[in-house]
């Protein structure tokens, strides 16, 4: 081989080595491209996939903490709500509590005055009948709005003790000789009622049990006392009673 052969394979060998070369480098480098636009792709899915998660996660997030939010101020709304429904009922309360203590008291003045107006007019029977009638009506309206049972259950039992009181003490009035423990007894009812009713509701609870106690017992008596009476086994009785029928007659 001459020397222009052999540059010519020089020649050729070099060219066709590096068109060679130059392939193979395209090509690396178009692989090394794909697959890096691969891995790209790849991280953007994944950052897309991680945003879409984060933002998923933030909205949820955001949902939780609104709808907590509403909640508590649902629950403060209720109890708001609440707080002022029951300081309307309190007040209700209160406000109805205050109309039956006036009740209560008016109702007692009324019984006490009842009873004065009986015992100072105990001569006049229609100013007995109106006592009796009086001592009713403001005993039943005291029952209506006391929360005391034993004291509701033994003032009913009064009016009819102080009308028969009233009615001794009345036919006495009518003899010559009249016996004065039937008026005695009268006063002793009367006074022993308007002492201690009008003052109790500023009684305390044991205060309240003497006083129960002290007006069933002095009733007791004078119940006592009026039937030995009516038995005849003091006083004028019967000649105030002939007295009465009289009396009854000539008018």
């Amino acid at each position: 081989m001459n020397s222009d052969e052999t540059w010519l394979l020089y020649l050729w060998s070099g060219t066709f080595g590096g068109a060679i070369a130059g392939m193979v480098a395209g090509v690396v480098a178009v692989l090394v491209l794909w697959r890096t636009n691969v891995h790209q792709t790849k991280l953007a899915n994944a950052a897309m996939v991680e945003q879409r998660r984060l933002a998923t996660e933030a909205l949820i997030e955001q949902r939780r903490l609104a709808e907590a939010e509403t909640a508590a101020a649902e629950a403060r709304a209720a109890r708001a709500l609440e707080n002022q429904r029951e300081g309307l009922a309190q007040q209700l309360r209160e406000q109805r509590e205050e109309a039956a203590k006036g009740r209560r008291h008016a109702a007692l003045g009324d019984l006490v005055a009842a009873v004065e107006r009986g015992t100072n007019r105990y001569k006049s029977i229609p100013r007995i009948e109106e006592c009796y009638e009086d001592m009713g009506s403001a005993i039943g309206r005291f029952t209506i709005d006391s929360d005391n049972r034993s004291l509701r259950i033994e003032l009913t039992k009064w009016p009819y003790l102080m009308y028969s009181l009233l009615r001794e003490a009345n036919i006495e009035s009518l003899v010559d000789e009249p016996d004065p423990r039937p008026y005695q007894r009268l006063v002793v009812a009367s006074s022993t009622l308007n002492t201690f009713v009008p003052l109790w509701p500023n009684y305390s609870t044991e205060a309240r049990a003497e006083i129960l106690e002290d007006l069933t017992k002095i009733r007791v008596g004078c119940e006592k006392d009026s039937q030995s009476y009516r038995d005849g086994d003091h006083g004028n009785f019967e000649a105030g009673l002939e007295a009465v029928r009289k009396a009854s007659g000539d008018s």
